[in-house]
């Protein structure tokens, strides 16, 4: 009988570094688009468009974000790079706050779920079915980002 455990190892180092890779293009991609907005209607039209083209463009890559920060619940191999991608996405929603011409909401933590929630859902559609169009997407995501910035 063969030891699986190194295979298994190796694997989620993979998984972890293309992953790791693939958040921080993502996130230093709408980092600079956002740097490029301002005002509050200028930040929901950028980072709207934003999540929207990376939902329809980009929805097989992201599933393994998700696939991951849901393993983290159970394997404490993958919790590492889970906090340091969640700190990194939610280092966006601070800088549409700040672009907004807001300071940080109380609520943060809540209006980051939200907005996750919303991406992970269109997500979800997009894979499993046609998916909404790019205009329709980026509607979605200005509708949700109007009510917390």
């Amino acid at each position: 009988m063969t030891d699986t455990a190194p295979k298994l190892k190796q694997r989620a180092d993979l998984i972890i570094y293309c992953v790791q890779i693939y958040k921080q293009v993502f996130v230093s991609g709408i980092m600079a688009a956002l740097h490029t907005a301002k005002g509050r209607a200028a930040v929901i039209d950028t980072l709207a468009g934003a999540l929207a083209l990376q939902v329809k463009n980009h929805a097989m890559s992201h599933r393994l974000w998700y696939d991951i920060r849901n393993q983290a619940l159970c394997d404490e191999t993958f919790r590492p790079v889970t906090a340091e991608i969640e700190a990194m996405l939610v280092s966006i929603g601070a800088l549409a706050f700040e672009r907004g011409g807001h300071r940080a909401a109380q609520q943060f933590d809540a209006c980051y779920a939200l907005l996750d929630g919303v991406f992970r859902c269109a997500l979800q559609n997009q894979v499993n079915s046609d998916g909404y169009t790019t205009p329709r997407l980026k509607q979605l995501f200005q509708s949700v980002l109007a009510q917390v910035l």
